[in-house]
């Protein structure tokens, strides 16, 4: 037979029976509320978690080539063309600076403002770290090829584009 129940505590997760009812004197605990507690917090626990740190624990920091390579990004976002030009590494200009400003407007125009940039994939060869960015602009969506190499204490720029992404 069933004990009915008039209160049931549970910041102490103790069921107190009903006065006059057959059940044992005195509070018997409610283990399967304590055990859904539980539960319940490490679940809100793990959600919190994954709020902060959405990609989980195993999330990799950016390499200094990959800093390099997003900070040139910036640049371009920002318009500072010339600046993109300074960073080219001497051995990789094969253009003048005036060309360079043109060419890196006229892209700019293609791709527009920026909606969203994913995290670059990364191939390493011969010294030279390529990043490719999936890049939705206003225009359309594009993918931002940026080379970059270590020279003596500082990354230069090796390589840069931008190319429609026709996916």
């Amino acid at each position: 037979m069933a004990v009915p129940f008039t209160k049931i505590v549970t910041h102490r997760s103790v069921v107190f029976p009903a006065p006059g009812s057959r059940a044992t004197r005195g509070p018997v605990l409610a283990v399967r509320t304590v055990r859904m507690t539980r539960h319940c917090l490490w679940a809100l626990v793990a959600l919190a978690v994954l709020a902060i740190n959405p990609r989980g624990w195993a999330q990799e920091q950016s390499s200094p080539a990959q800093k390099f390579a997003e900070s040139i990004l910036r640049m371009f976002d920002a318009g500072e063309c010339s600046k993109i030009y300074d960073a080219f590494d001497e051995s990789s200009r094969t253009r003048t600076r005036d060309q360079w400003t043109k060419e890196c407007s006229a892209q700019r125009k293609k791709r527009g403002f920026v909606v969203a940039r994913l995290s670059p994939s990364e191939t390493k060869a011969k010294g030279i770290h390529r990043f490719i960015f999936d890049t939705r602009g206003t225009e359309g969506k594009v993918f931002e090829d940026v080379g970059v190499v270590r020279k003596e204490t500082e990354w230069r720029l090796v390589a840069f584009s931008v190319t429609p992404n026709l996916k």
